[in-house]
């Protein structure tokens, strides 16, 4: 792509559930277009081992869901690279049987947690 709007040539992106398939095939569109990444996710999805699969990128474990994990993923991502010229927030937490769940009890523990991943993640990395 030749377009200068979408242009990410040396621009430094950080992409969170990056090991996610969404997150894979950003992952892998972005690097072909020369774009430095910074790949997060969760400890069980292992952002290591898919950072390894891209010259030059760098994993990082992170529940976007504590300010303090997303204050520590920030601080390291400027270490490495100086900057972040971009943020795609491409996490979410679905976990097993939540299409099929009943609002009528579905439990508020697990809505919660929900809402931290999908909502309170989103704001703290944007943040």
């Amino acid at each position: 792509m030749n377009d200068a709007l979408f242009d990410v040539k040396d621009r430094v992106v950080l992409l969170t559930g990056a090991c996610g398939l969404i997150g894979m095939a950003l992952a892998e569109s972005l690097h072909a277009r020369g774009a430095r990444l910074i790949l997060v996710d969760i400890p069980a999805a292992d952002p290591d081992r898919m950072a390894a699969r891209f010259e030059g990128a760098l994993g990082h474990v992170c529940d976007v869901a504590k300010a303090d994990q997303v204050a520590e993923l920030v601080t390291h991502a400027c270490q490495v690279f100086g900057r972040i010229d971009v943020l795609i927030n491409n996490h979410q937490y679905k976990p097993k049987g939540f299409l099929e769940a009943q609002a009528e009890t579905f439990p508020e523990e697990l809505w919660d947690a929900i809402l931290d991943v999908n909502l309170k993640g989103t704001f703290l990395t944007c943040r």
